[in-house]
């Protein structure tokens, strides 16, 4: 294995980060940064000239989770870094909105596990969201408005709630649901279903049956969604004079259907880190990410049934010959 710190001095040697070289010389290679390890190797770049002013280290505590489940950490497709993060690792302070009653009591029982003093650190809410509530749920519960990690995951939308958090709220990586079967640069975006009987769990269920190939947000509407309002530091005069709230966020790679977004300044702080030992801070654009992490992935034409379902050949959709039109 190479490490992540030897790529500069700066990181040091809390932040040798285990990472696999690509001895195929495949560019680019195949190793992502998990949203933990990331986290880490921002936190240990703290007090050295690689930190980013921008950054608030006081949030970095913090991680939100929109729709945490039973609070478990799971490997897989149902894997969820912030409940892993507060949960199980410990590291992180979180925030846990859950809407279905009998998940929020396993993830309340989760929490308690911990004990009164782990247990003390966290905030779980047994709520249903919209768009027009998000905003005012979080911010009542959250002492930040840059958390460590925004989570979101509610089968409903995802990409219409984070537009709204996002105009409040920045934080340093987003991991959100997505649906695959659209690659940049095409935009596909469901409408969020806000009516009382579509909002709890037997709305969420009737969305799934439809099929998951009519449901979600594609990559670039969700890119698209994360950035309004937001101006790249470079055209705000610099970044070390750019406040956090106010950077773009950009694609770290894409799980299957799932995407990683890391702010700005984050992003160039990881590639003093990591350099290009990670496909995650390679310079690539969002379809060839979107290739690396869902068209070229082993399952992507099996788990779930998604493209059969939905009788979409994906392949041509990402031919990079054919017109976006």
């Amino acid at each position: 294995p190479a490490t992540a710190g030897a790529r500069a001095g700066a990181v040091g040697d809390a932040a040798r980060l285990p990472l696999w070289r690509d001895i195929t010389s495949h560019v680019p290679p195949g190793h992502h940064l998990s949203v933990g390890s990331a986290l880490e190797a921002l936190a240990s770049l703290r007090g050295s000239s690689a930190w980013p002013p921008s950054l608030d280290a006081a949030g970095l505590e913090w991680v939100v989770n929109l729709g945490a489940g039973d609070g478990a950490c799971t490997p897989g497709a149902h894997f969820d870094p912030a409940n892993c993060l507060a949960l199980q690792e410990g590291t992180h302070r979180g925030l846990f909105l859950e809407g279905d009653a009998p998940s929020f009591s396993a993830l309340q029982s989760s929490i308690e596990a911990l004990g009164p003093a782990g247990a003390a650190g966290h905030c779980a809410l047994n709520v249903y969201v919209t768009p027009e509530t998000i905003v005012e749920t979080v911010a009542a519960a959250l002492p930040t408005s840059e958390p460590a990690l925004l989570k979101v995951d509610i089968d409903n939308a995802d990409c219409i709630l984070v537009r709204k958090l996002l105009e409040v709220f920045s934080p340093v990586i987003l991991h959100a649901e997505i649906n695959p079967l659209f690659p940049p640069p095409l935009v596909f975006r469901q409408r969020f279903e806000g009516q009382e009987e579509d909002i709890g769990e037997a709305g969420r269920l009737r969305r799934l049956a439809r099929g998951q190939s009519v449901s979600g947000c594609s990559l670039s509407a969700l890119l698209e969604d994360a950035n309004v309002r937001r101006q790249s530091a470079h055209l705000q005069g610099g970044s070390r004079v750019a406040h956090g709230g106010t950077l773009p966020y950009h694609l770290l790679h894409v799980e299957y259907a799932n995407a990683v977004l890391v702010r700005e300044d984050a992003l160039e702080a990881l590639r003093v880190a990591f350099g290009e030992t990670s496909a995650s801070t390679l310079d690539a654009s969002d379809a060839a990410k979107w290739r690396l992490g869902y068209l070229c992935h082993p399952l992507a034409r099996h788990l779930y049934g998604r493209e059969f379902a939905a009788r979409l050949d994906v392949r041509a959709l990402a031919d990079p010959g054919a017109p976006a039109e």
